[in-house]
């Protein structure tokens, strides 16, 4: 254990939690006509620590023709807690802040740990979709989705934690930030943390109250969350002999795409209700990056033992919104830093040559090779600690691989 060590971390003692479970499920289908069918299922799950839930799911599927099928569904789900997201002991390192309050900006330590007060998640989904078969070799499928969470279970960052604490703030006090007084006086700020209404978990330096020293967070519970999505994926594999230019083999290809319609989220009823689809959400343990547009192609080949496989991998760009913090422009060498206001689309192509079945001491082999990031494309460079968005952007350029398996 690093005693009083603000800088790197504070030792946990071993812990150990346990809980039992009783769960059932049913399941039914119905096949009303030949080309109809309605299923359904239900749930039911409970926990020896207190959470638990019934749920149902019901689909239907239709065939007006071979060619074609339409279904949907409509289902709950819930998801409870796990133990370590209950009772896990402090674990700490250093985090940036920027505190609403002052001026202070910098780093802190913080510190994550369990939330007792967790409840399950709970969540609404429905679901429409089409399968097209308009050709040999040819499938299209279509789907739209939308599920409404409530009592998501969400990560907290220590901006999240600032940020619902001057929300409370602001509506026990009344406090509006002005060109003459864009922060809290100090006796104000005394006076609110001495508030039973402030939060806790924000810690501040007796000797010096402007300066943040630790945040300690968790795992909670945001009050809704709203995600409308479509999905679309076609593929298509032929033979060029069909086409009569000899036996060159079977090749496949794929288009996968998700398209966000709308990502919205609420931490708390103190917050308003936010759009997360476009943006980096930096500062927000609730969402990740959500690019509006995500998308895979690949085409793929195979001739007797061999096969080769190339994907193109797609990602939209999103606005740039992490606090670029001022000091942090001195701690670039040669002057590189450079502010940032968009993440630009990201392009990614990978491939694999593969040789299976080659007999070797009685056994059988295969051997691949490939390359992720195949042109050496360059993460781009952003005005942050990080120093590039590694959630959508590949900061270690081309790697090369080799892999060797063996059946015996």
């Amino acid at each position: 254990q690093q005693r009083d060590d603000r800088l790197n971390s504070i030792g946990a003692y071993p812990t150990k939690f346990s809980r039992t479970s009783d769960s059932y499920f049913a399941e039914f289908s119905f096949p009303i006509l030949d080309n109809l069918e309605i299923s359904a299922s239900v749930r039911d799950e409970q926990f020896s620590t207190g959470q638990g839930d019934v749920v149902s799911k019901f689909g239907i599927t239709y065939s007006p023709a071979d060619w074609v099928t339409l279904r949907a569904t409509q289902g709950e789900a819930f998801i409870v807690p796990t133990l370590n997201q209950l009772n896990a002991p402090d674990s700490c390192a250093l985090s940036n802040v920027d505190d609403l309050f002052t001026t202070f900006s910098g780093f802190i330590t913080s510190c994550r740990t369990g939330n007792p007060n967790l409840v399950s998640e709970t969540s609404d989904s429905t679901s429409f979709g089409i399968d097209l078969l308009p050709m040999d070799g040819l499938d299209i499928h279509l789907t739209y989705s939308e599920t409404d969470f409530v009592d998501r279970i969400v990560d907290t960052t220590t901006q999240d934690i600032v940020r619902a604490d001057f929300a409370k703030f602001q509506e026990t006090t009344g406090f509006a930030a002005t060109n003459a007084q864009p922060y809290p006086s100090i006796a104000e700020l005394t006076a609110w943390v001495a508030n039973p209404l402030s939060d806790p978990r924000i810690q501040r330096d007796p000797l010096d109250i402007e300066t943040t020293t630790r945040i300690n967070r968790s795992e909670t519970n945001a009050s809704t969350m709203l995600v409308k999505a479509w999905d679309i994926q076609a593929n298509y594999s032929f033979d060029l002999d069909a086409f009569g230019l000899g036996s060159w083999g079977n090749f496949r290809t794929g288009l996968s795409a998700t398209y966000v319609d709308t990502y919205t989220w609420q931490e708390s009823s103190l917050t308003p209700v936010r759009e997360a689809k476009g943006n980096q959400n930096n500062s927000f343990g609730a969402v990740p990056v959500i690019p509006e547009w995500r998308a895979n192609a690949n085409i793929g080949w195979s001739l007797g033992h061999h096969g080769f496989n190339a994907t193109v991998r797609y990602v939209d760009e999103v606005i740039f919104d992490a606090n670029e913090f001022s000091f942090q422009r001195f701690l670039r060498p040669q002057n590189l830093w450079t502010s940032t206001d968009v993440v630009r689309a990201w392009t990614q192509t990978d491939m694999f040559y593969t040789y299976s079945d080659l007999e070797l001491f009685g056994g059988s082999a295969g051997i691949s090779i490939g390359a992720r990031n195949v042109f050496d494309r360059e993460a781009q460079k952003t005005g942050m600690i990080a120093g590039v968005i590694s959630q959508i952007q590949n900061p270690l350029g081309r790697i090369l691989y080799a892999r060797v398996n063996y059946e015996f």
